[in-house]
């Protein structure tokens, strides 16, 4: 093992060669805001103080409610994963599921013209209306989607485009800080940093980074705790499409499902 500011990866980690990279994962019209790159569990801790991710953590734990929807009787919650690119209604994924709910038959609820860009980057067989981040109807039935994202907890798929007129937190930010297994997710020019690389250049985690890690855990799985508890009373069923292992099913995991699957 070396020192936490030694080897070829150092460089490569650096905060400016690191943000150039995390700009090509915002789809255009869209933008990154720097000061959302979150490279380590400690970046993630700090971003809780951040102007635009206090905000929006307070706005979904408290403020947030689905826009109604004339003729449905019913509604249903869908969460989904956040994405390496954003908008995430761009990413593979997204798109993937959206597809699959327009073919059972689930449309929009209103008219809606995506950013021209977004456009652009469809497949030649995809109908813009997979980008669509209204909520989408069938017999009666209202169907709003949420992203579960690190830092800003829940994202209702209403606000993650734009939100109060301007561009979204949810398109500004880039955060691969939380996984360990990427073998990058520190910050070695932080004086917190207790990470060590590997032979093999890989990074692991040090006590300062697996503490922030557990700190930046709780406080999502609190503030997505806060926001469904709140919005429980408007929906009749809650569903998550979650990938075994990551972050995302740990948040939202109860003592039983945490059991049922080893997860710490």
């Amino acid at each position: 093992m070396t020192s936490p500011t030694s080897g070829a990866l150092a460089a490569d980690l650096h905060p400016a060669a690191r943000r150039e990279a995390s700009r090509r994962k915002i789809r255009a019209p869209f933008e990154l805001d720097p000061s959302l790159c979150l490279y380590s569990p400690q970046a993630n801790v700090d971003a809780l103080a951040h102007p635009r991710v206090a905000s929006w953590l307070e706005f979904v734990t408290g403020g947030w409610e689905p826009l109604e929807v004339r003729g449905t009787t019913r509604r249903l919650a869908l969460l989904l994963p956040c994405t390496r690119l954003k908008p995430y209604v761009t990413s593979r994924e997204h798109r993937a599921i959206n597809a699959a709910l327009l073919a059972a038959g689930w449309s929009p609820a209103w008219p809606e013209q995506p950013p021209s860009p977004l456009l652009d980057l469809l497949e030649p067989d995809e109908h813009p209306d997979v980008l669509t981040v209204s909520p989408l109807v069938r017999d009666g039935v209202a169907l709003d989607r949420f992203v579960v994202s690190e830092p800003l907890a829940l994202v209702p798929y209403t606000e993650a485009l734009y939100h109060g007129g301007q561009q979204s937190p949810a398109t500004s930010y880039d955060d691969p800080g939380l996984f360990e297994s990427r073998g990058t997710s520190v910050s070695p020019e932080r004086s917190d940093c207790t990470a060590r690389q590997a032979a093999d250049g890989s990074w692991r985690w040090g006590p300062a980074e697996r503490a922030a890690y557990v700190r930046m855990h709780n406080e999502m799985a609190a503030h997505l705790t806060t926001a469904i508890r709140r919005l429980a009373p408007f929906y009749d069923s809650w569903t998550a499409w979650v990938s075994l292992g990551l972050t995302h099913r740990s948040f939202l995991a109860d003592a039983g499902l945490r059991a049922d699957e080893g997860l710490p």
